[in-house]
């Protein structure tokens, strides 16, 4: 006959009122620290896992508004860099048509087109 109790555990791993390791984790033997005690699910912790983790963690939602403002800068000047190259470039362009098209005279007297 077997008979599943918490009474059997090691004494350091604590019963709370709502049992084991307060029903939040493991009571299990370390052998590297020679010693027992509860192994806490995810997001609990302390000795009796009894304790919220997400109560004491920081809310990540700050960090991430404050990434995306930084990228949508980032993004901004990016879009105003790129635009100002596409001005100065098409601004060239055009002055580089305009000096190939001026008239230069000729030692003959005729006015002739010179291309650079």
């Amino acid at each position: 006959m077997t008979m599943k109790s918490y009474y059997g555990c090691p004494i350091e791993c604590p019963i709370t009122s709502n049992g084991l390791c307060n029903s939040h984790g493991h009571c299990s033997y370390d052998k590297v620290n020679k010693k027992s005690y509860c192994y806490c699910n995810y997001g609990w912790y302390g000795n009796s896992c009894s304790d919220n983790r997400s109560s004491h963690s920081y809310n990540g939602f700050f960090i991430q508004v404050i990434l995306l403002v930084v990228l949508l800068i980032i993004a901004i000047i990016l879009v105003i860099v790129v635009g100002y190259m596409v001005h100065k470039i098409t601004q060239y362009r055009r002055e580089k048509l305009v000096y190939s098209q001026l008239n230069t005279h000729s030692s003959d007297g005729n006015f002739e087109m010179e291309n650079f």
